[in-house]
């Protein structure tokens, strides 16, 4: 007779998976507004100089590819590894990218912001 698997005792998600998937939904809302701002920025056609216009291109992308990997995750935890209360415990490798993408638009930022207050 085979056994059954051992079943976890009842786990609250909601401090955790929940945190992330109200955290997601809050993101989107603020990256569509970013679409919004990008699109009528290049649209308008601003006489801003070539670097200024990358940067705010650039910015743009980055925060795409953040929007994606933290879907990306959080698919991860709730869909492919549902149940799999131990898939919890570590990080995946796009949450690991993600903060990356993160470190990366803040030093741009940052940098950006020091230098024109520089000048």
């Amino acid at each position: 007779m085979a056994s059954s698997p051992h079943i976890p005792p009842h786990i609250n998600l909601d401090s955790k998976l929940g945190a992330g998937f109200l955290g997601n939904l809050v993101a989107a809302i603020f990256y569509g507004i970013i679409c919004v701002q990008a699109y009528i920025y290049f649209k308008k056609g601003y006489q801003d100089n070539l670097f200024f216009k990358s940067l705010i291109a650039f910015l743009w992308a980055m925060e795409t590819l953040h929007s994606a990997l933290i879907t990306r995750a959080l698919y991860y935890y709730t869909v492919s590894n549902f149940g799999n209360y131990a898939s919890i415990a570590k990080p995946t490798g796009t949450i690991l990218a993600m903060i990356y993408v993160t470190c990366i638009t803040d030093i741009v930022i940052r940098g950006f912001v020091f230098f024109s207050l520089s000048l």
